[in-house]
């Protein structure tokens, strides 16, 4: 299993459900959104409160050791970076969702709010991200419906 877990209360999930709250399809990290409808308690201009989302410290995480020598592993690690690219535009279009009224509802595919934002982003200019800005801008814009 790769991802994270979560102990959410059943009461959220139940608010979330009667809140009409979804997670789009393809979003990358849903930790980051769930996070944050955590700290507002699902109240869109809410207080964000830090100390509604509780970290386990004796909680692990294991992932494969990357190894440069190995093509798989270069694979692996090139698909991870264009995917951590993917999700910090899906971040940008969500933070933006979050602090317009009325509150969002997001959409079954998050490809589907693209057309509105991407003409608005360039790759970041760190040299450890462009390229990988690069081509996750050049996988969104193929991801829209046409």
């Amino acid at each position: 299993m790769f991802g994270d877990l979560y102990a959410l209360r059943g009461s959220f999930i139940d608010r979330m459900k009667a809140g009409g709250f979804r997670l789009p399809d393809d979003l990358i990290g849903d930790d980051g959104l769930i996070g944050a409808l955590a700290k507002i308690d699902l109240v869109w201009g809410g207080e964000w409160r830090n100390d509604r989302v509780v970290v386990v410290p004796d909680a692990g995480f294991y992932a494969e050791q990357f190894n440069p020598l190995s093509p798989s592993s270069l694979r692996a690690q090139h698909k991870r970076m264009v995917n951590y690219s993917v999700r910090h535009y899906q971040n940008c279009i969500i933070g933006v969702l979050m602090r317009d009224p009325p509150p969002p509802v997001l959409p079954e595919r998050m490809a589907d709010l693209y057309p509105r934002f991407l003409d608005g982003f360039t790759p970041r200019r760190g040299p450890s991200t462009w390229w990988f800005d690069v081509q996750a801008l050049a996988r969104m814009r193929r991801a829209i419906p046409r």
